[in-house]
C-alpha cells in the first residue's frame, strides 16, 4: 500500500491525520515526509513537443520515436540518479546481463524504457531534460527555436525592466 498526500493546506493534515487514525497498528507502517516537487510545466510540455515535432520532421522519424529515444538517451540517466527505485530496476537488468542472460535483459530493459514517462519527471528534472535535448542538437547542428515560452520552460526568471 502507498498512499500520498501532497500538503497544500490545514485541510489535507486534517485528511492525513484521519487517515493515519484509521490504520490499523498491524502491520506496521512507516510514514515519510519529504519535500514536494512540482511536475513539469505546461510551458516545459509544449516546448517539449514541439522541439519533437522539429526533430521528427528533421530526421524523418515519427514524433514518438524521437521521444523514445530521447527518453533513452537522457531522462533514463536523470531518473537513474533521482529515483532510487528506478536505479534498483536498471541495477537488477545489469545483473542479470552480467550473469548471461542477455535475451532476458534486453526484455527488462526495453520493459523498463517502455515504462519511463516524461510525465513523472518533476521541473528541475524536466529542465535539465530539456537542457539536454538542446545541447545535442546545438552538437548535431541543428539548434532548436527559443519561443515565447522558451525562458519560461527553461526557469529563466525574468529580468525587471528599469523605470526610465
Amino acid at each position: 500500500m502507498k498512499k500520498i498526500f501532497v500538503i497544500r493546506s490545514r485541510d489535507v493534515i486534517s485528511r492525513i491525520t484521519a487517515f493515519l487514525e484509521a490504520q490499523p497498528i498491524e502491520p506496521i507502517l512507516e510514514v515519510a515526509v519529504t519535500l514536494h516537487h512540482k511536475d513539469r510545466t505546461l510551458a516545459q510540455n509544449s516546448l517539449y513537443w514541439d522541439w519533437n515535432t522539429l526533430i521528427s520532421n528533421e530526421w524523418g522519424w515519427t514524433k514518438k520515436g524521437v521521444h523514445k529515444y530521447f527518453i533513452k538517451e537522457h531522462l533514463v540517466k536523470i531518473y537513474e540518479r533521482d529515483e532510487v527505485g528506478y536505479a534498483s530496476m536498471l541495477e537488477a537488468v545489469r545483473k542479470v546481463n552480467r550473469a548471461g542472460a542477455k535475451k532476458e535483459a534486453m526484455i527488462m530493459a526495453k520493459y523498463v524504457l517502455d515504462n519511463t514517462s516524461t510525465t513523472s519527471a518533476n521541473v528541475k528534472q524536466f529542465t535539465e531534460y530539456l537542457k539536454d535535448i538542446e545541447k545535442e542538437m546545438i552538437e548535431k547542428g541543428f539548434p532548436l527555436p527559443h519561443p515565447g515560452d522558451y525562458r519560461s520552460a527553461m526557469g529563466i526568471k525574468q529580468k525587471k525592466q528599469a523605470e526610465e
